[in-house]
């Protein structure tokens, strides 16, 4: 999907495993237990969707906004997210485990007390620890 707009949609339980998400607006979308494992998310927009349960284990994404969403219990095991927002984003029970969040801005995000960070790395904002520092750049898109 280039330049796909889906804002307020209601895609709850849809599987758009393997993906490409290129410039798109899902702002505001209902995306409860969405499938989006393994895809390519760039320069998209999630504010204020809620994505509570969704899978995003394995995907890339590359500046997508994720500000003001709920993100109850999703899982971003695996995922490589740069210069990702975060900003004031819901995450209760979200799995960050072994993502890579270099440049991703947590800033004013609850829950994250309840989020797994378990073998993460990169240099993300916001958060009130650190991850081990990568030698590595892992490749997006």
């Amino acid at each position: 999907f280039e330049k796909g707009n889906f804002e307020e949609a209601s895609l709850a339980g849809a599987d758009a495993r393997g993906s490409k998400f290129i410039d798109c607006s899902l702002s505001g979308a209902q995306l409860t237990a969405v499938t989006l494992q393994d895809t390519v998310l760039f320069k998209t927009s999630f504010r204020g969707a809620t994505l509570n349960y969704a899978q995003l284990r394995g995907s890339e994404a590359e500046t997508v906004d994720f500000s003001n969403a709920n993100l109850v219990g999703a899982d971003f095991t695996s995922a490589k997210l740069f210069e990702s927002s975060f900003k004031n984003a819901v995450l209760h029970g979200a799995v960050f485990r072994d993502a890579w969040l270099e440049k991703a801005d947590f800033t004013g995000a609850t829950g994250l007390e309840s989020a797994t960070f378990t073998g993460s790395s990169g240099s993300p904002v916001g958060l009130a620890f650190n991850f081990p520092k990568t030698t590595s750049t892992p490749p997006i898109g």
